[in-house]
């Protein structure tokens, strides 16, 4: 085998001594994990970060809307992203709307209990009107529940059920039979007033505009029933006082949870919002990235190197783990320019590079049509494979198809240049071992020897032909008309292969005929490039996404799962810790409800209630202290206006949670104290010496229903207060409800019996009706289970938001992962000043993405020897292990590329085993052409020192390995062209006479040896690099040139002294 050991020889003898070198168990290092490489995507992530902080929220100043206070007139300042919170804040009012119809049922059915209890004839139409209302209400909970009406209709569906429970309220009223009072159902409107802001799907004023016209249709139909029944105005107007006032109260209350409700709804919308703008974001990114890589490198071996990044890809201390696989009954196609020389001569390399890179755009177009893997283009050379990595039967004739429609594109180029340019095209078939060499710069690539015997059809055909070998037309079916091609006369490797070739002389089933194509889409190419026409309105798409996003969430979501049904706390205690610190601390505004529930109720009380000391001093009491609590949070915010003590407590107070929660509970204790202290300052001895009108300057409290309207604000305030979770609520909710009802029922049920007798007895209807300690206690329970319901709601929705954040944030980690790994493997594809251009840009495949450098420097190192190490016996797994070899020779070389010394140095690419790197391309700051040479060319003497780098590793893999490979370098400087070619399938490269010359310096050198042109020598000479002239080589394209061979640098050697071996055959 060549001179060396066998590989499992030579696995033992490199895994002992590996052990000890720098290279043990080393890991993929890519640029674009750290560093500047890494900008693009920080620069992304911070993209993402302001859109997020720029959402503003704007006053709008439009028309007749200027007139209302700015606090009204809240919206984003983007009217798209308003409309979609609107449509979104809908979607959520869904179950808000449920709660409203619970209501109306609780509502309906206690009021038919109550008439069916104490049943007249007059009760018959009300019990048939709420028995309606019943039924609509079934009906509307199983429509919305179920979702069984489209979203256009949803928008109008909560107008039913509020309209609903307006009109059974007003039906109570209307035909009530006597006596009519002015305190009927004003609880009930309390409620529906409030319920206006917090359940309708509405902008604040609208939702201002039906409490208050609701408000007022009970009013004026109170005063309207009343004044027909009573002539004491007087009386009746003391009684709407007071329901004004209560009207007023359950008004503010709603105006502040909406606010509040607002305010988090749209909190938690903009960060839902934003989580999944920026996962879409990365994802579309990921998306482009995922495109760019599987352009290059096939999906099964792009996945792997994906799942492997970061892991350690040296197995047991012996080689790297290779990305190499065999494929047998591969066609490869090689297409070479004759007559490119011709084209030089007429051309800059400019304009040289642009006519390359649309020929060859039109060939990757080609390609995908015909079905072939472009492997690489080598200066003017294209070569492809049909048949991997994805097996086909009809892998030969899509490859002759694809080389004859090269032979008819290159016509445009012979018209253009106007030069008799034409394509020779070589097929052979055989079996190939695809995969990636290296570290840096992959690409895939196939090798072994039908690849090089491939490469000798394609030198040995003739110019606007298809030559093809013997074994080509096993897979051929006949549906070419073919002629001797005398490929053996011309290619001394097909001679000594033994083979007949052939060309093609004409095609008898034209594609996609004989091909898979002809049973899919008949061979049409689709134009791809019109997606790139799709950035327009890419806003309104991003929000249709995002819509689409929350409306498939809440579809799909099973809340219940994540939650405990009781105590409504995340299973996950970290997701719980994580939802109390995002809950809004503390609010003073919160609890400034409970200073205005206080007022309200005091001038309601004043209005229909004796007016004593005892009631004034609870007042005055009660209204010192809830100042006192709603006053002392705000000094932490505004400590100038407060003693240090106030603003030091206030900040202690912010900081502790228990304490922030005692301090809220305290304060509705105090409002709840008021209330009950005002219901035990009456007179509670029964007496019916008095009847209707019921007269408030009694000493006895003639209105006693009003109390249970003050515990109704007491328990919508507990809803307001934003600062305490679903179970604080619900456990002052619940004992709150007990007391009442524990109150009107068994401590004080007097107050309500004399109620009854002044009211019904006058009527003589007291044993027909449901007494109101009763119907009260009904009331609050039916209420207070509306609350729970609605805090429930308000929970459960503020929850599922925070998991949508909390998922988006996962699902956005996890895509920004995978879009790392993908931007690494991007960076390794293209130079990282090139890649930082090309992500996230989209070309057309005709768009070239080049640049001159005017001083730049190019080596090519090959090893020649190493074609006779490679054999495809079954001892190597078909040449598979000594690949591997290969493989680990190409990566020692890119370490070299970590070191700082050579940080100006990048890897082009590798042809089969010979490496090709440049220099000068990625300074990153312009040298001046008058600059000292030793400042303008210190990159080429680096690129030197790398030469010499690459022999001491080789040497030091031969004492390793116990082989004897040698490194033939040639090296050159000079203007080229640096750019990637077809933009969908980028391949970069450099082309111009600078580097040719260094491609001739290689070929025509020595094993072992170091050799230039006189101009390099020169330059090197000034850092100290010494020669040996070597005297005229005959260099194709270039005559006979004066040519030298490095022999160290000051006296010493850079590398250890190679032995000279006999030129052979690049593999």
């Amino acid at each position: 085998m060549g001179g060396g050991k066998t590989m499992l020889e030579m696995n033992k003898s490199r895994r002992s001594i590996r052990s000890k070198s720098q290279s043990q168990a080393s890991l993929i290092k890519v640029k674009g994990l750290e560093g500047e490489d890494n900008g693009t995507l920080e620069k992304g992530r911070r993209k993402s970060e302001n859109s997020q902080s720029t959402v503003q929220v704007e006053i709008d100043q439009s028309g007749l809307q200027r007139l209302l206070p700015s606090s009204l007139r809240h919206r984003f300042a983007d009217q798209q992203l308003e409309s979609l919170y609107r449509a979104y804040y809908c979607r959520q009012k869904n179950s808000a709307v449920l709660v409203l119809i619970i209501l109306s049922l609780f509502f309906c059915v206690t009021s038919i209990i109550l008439y069916c209890i104490a049943f007249t004839e007059k009760k018959i139409p009300p019990i048939a009107i709420l028995s309606v209302c019943v039924v609509i209400n079934i009906v509307m909970f199983i429509l919305l529940k179920f979702r069984l009406i489209s979203d256009k209709l949803f928008m109008y569906t909560p107008f039913i059920p509020w309209i609903l429970f307006a009109t059974e309220i007003y039906v109570v009223i209307g035909l009530e039979s006597e006596p009519i009072v002015p305190s009927l159902a004003v609880g009930w409107q309390c409620f529906l007033a409030y319920l206006s802001y917090v359940m309708l799907p509405l902008p604040l004023r609208w939702c201002m505009l039906l409490s208050s016209l609701s408000c007022l249709v009970h009013t004026i139909v109170v005063i309207v029933i009343c004044i027909l029944n009573y002539p004491n105005v007087y009386q009746i107007g003391n009684a709407v006082g007071a329901n004004i006032f209560l009207f007023l109260c359950a008004n503010i209350l709603g105006i502040i949870s909406y606010f509040f409700n607002d305010i988090n709804q749209r909190k938690a919308f903009l960060e839902t919002k934003a989580s999944l703008n920026v996962k879409i974001i990365i994802e579309e990114g990921s998306k482009e990235q995922e495109r760019l890589l599987l352009s290059v490198l096939p999906k099964h071996v792009a996945d792997e190197m994906v799942q492997d990044m970061g892991d350690v890809l040296v197995a047991d201390g012996q080689f790297r783990k290779i990305y190499m696989s065999r494929h047998e009954n591969v066609s490869i196609l090689y297409a070479d320019i004759v007559g490119f020389t011709a084209i030089s001569s007429k051309c800059t390399a400019g304009e040289l590079v642009k006519i390359l890179n649309e020929l060859f755009a039109r060939f990757d177009k080609l390609a995908e049509k015909y079905h072939q893997l472009r492997i690489k283009i080598l200066g003017d050379c294209y070569y492809c494979i049909s048949g991997a990595p994805e097996p086909r039967s009809d892998h030969a004739v899509l490859s002759v198809h694809m080389g004859l429609a090269m032979v008819d594109a290159i016509s445009d180029v012979r018209a253009q240049t106007k030069t008799d340019v034409n394509m020779r095209v070589g097929i052979h078939t055989g079996a190939v071992l695809g995969g990636v060499v290296g570290q840096k710069q992959w690409q895939f690539d196939v090798l072994g020897k039908d690849v090089s015997l491939a490469n000798k059809m394609e030198s040995g055909g003739l110019a606007g032909r298809v030559h093809i070998s013997h074994s080509t037309t096993k897979f051929m079916h006949g549906e070419f008309e073919l002629e001797p091609g005398d490929g053996d006369q011309r290619e001394e490797a097909i001679r000594m292969a033994g083979m007949k070739t052939y060309l093609i002389k004409s095609v008898i089933k034209p594609y996609p005929e004989g091909t898979l194509d002809e049973i899919y889409v008949g061979g049409m190419i689709f134009d791809q490039d019109d997606d790139d026409n799709n950035e327009q309105n890419k806003e309104e798409n991003l929000n249709k996404l995002l819509y689409e996003a929350i409306v498939e969430k809440e579809a799909t979501q099973d809340i219940g799962k994540r939650i405990n049904f009781i105590t409504m706390h995340y299973h996950d205690t970290n997701m719980e810790e994580l939802f109390d610190r995002n809950r809004q601390k503390f609010s003073s505004v919160a609890i400034l409800g409970t200073c205005v529930v206080l007022v309200c109720c005091f001038f309601s009380y004043v209005c229909i209630a004796p007016k004593s000391l005892f009631s004034i001093l609870t007042f005055i009491i009660g209204a010192l202290l809830l100042t006192v609590f709603t006053v002392f949070p705000f000094a932490a915010s505004s400590p100038k206006r407060f003693v240090g003590c106030a603003v030091s407590f206030s900040q202690w107070l912010l900081r502790k949670p228990w304490l922030r929660a005692g301090w809220t509970i305290s304060a509705i204790l105090v409002l709840a104290a008021c209330n009950i202290v005002y219901m035990f300052g009456c007179d509670s001895n029964i007496s019916n010496t008095f009847s209707l009108p019921l007269n408030s300057e009694s000493l006895n409290c003639e209105y006693p229903v009003y109390f249970s309207y003050y515990g109704i604000l007491v328990l919508i305030e507990v809803t307001v207060l934003v600062q305490l979770g679903f179970l604080a609520k619900i456990l002052i909710l619940v004992p709150l409800t007990v007391v009442y009802c524990v109150l009107y029922a068994i401590v004080l049920p007097n107050l309500f019996d004399r109620y009854d007798i002044a009211l019904y007895g006058s009527y003589n209807t007291l044993a027909t009706t449901v007494s109101t300690k009763y119907s009260i206690v009904g009331k609050a329970i039916a209420i207070s289970l509306t609350l729970a319901f609605y805090i429930r709601h308000n929970e459960v929705v503020m929850r599922k938001l925070f998991i949508w954040k909390y998922e988006a944030d996962e699902a956005k980690e996890l895509i920004q992962k995978q879009r790392e790994k993908n931007e690494a493997l991007v960076y390794n594809i293209l130079p990282a000043h090139v890649a930082r251009d090309f992500i996230g840009t989209k070309k057309r495949d005709e768009e070239l993405v080049s640049q001159a450098y005017d001083e730049a420097g190019v080596i090519f190192a090959s090893c020649p020897n190493f074609n006779d190490f490679y054999t495809e016996d079954s001892v190597n797994n078909d040449g598979l292990e000594c690949l591997r070899f290969l493989n680990e020779i190409i990566s020692d070389y890119d370490e070299l590329l970590n070191e700082a010394r050579f940080k100006n140095i990048i890897k082009i690419k590798t042809i089969g085993s010979t490496y090709m790197a440049a220099s000068g391309m990625n300074l990153g700051y312009s040298i001046p052409k008058d600059a000292p040479v030793k400042e303008r060319w210190q990159h080429l003497a680096d690129l030197t020192d790398f030469a010499y780098a690459l022999k001491e590793t080789l040497d030091r893999i031969n004492s390793q390995s116990f082989n004897s490979f040698v490194l033939r370098i040639g090296i050159n400087q000079g203007p080229i062209i640096g750019g990637v070619i077809g933009a969908k399938k980028p391949h970069f490269d450099i082309w111009g006479n600078t580097v040719n010359v260094s491609s001739r310096m290689e070929s025509t050198g020595q094993a072992g040896k170091i050799q230039c042109v006189e101009d390099t020598m020169l330059i090197l000479k000034e850092f100290g690099f010494t020669f040996e002239k070597r005297g005229f080589v005959k260099v194709k394209g270039k005559g006979e040139l004066i040519t030298y061979f490095l022999t160290g640098k000051d006296g010493k050697n850079g590398g250890s002294p190679l032995p000279n071996q006999p030129q052979d055959d690049i593999f």
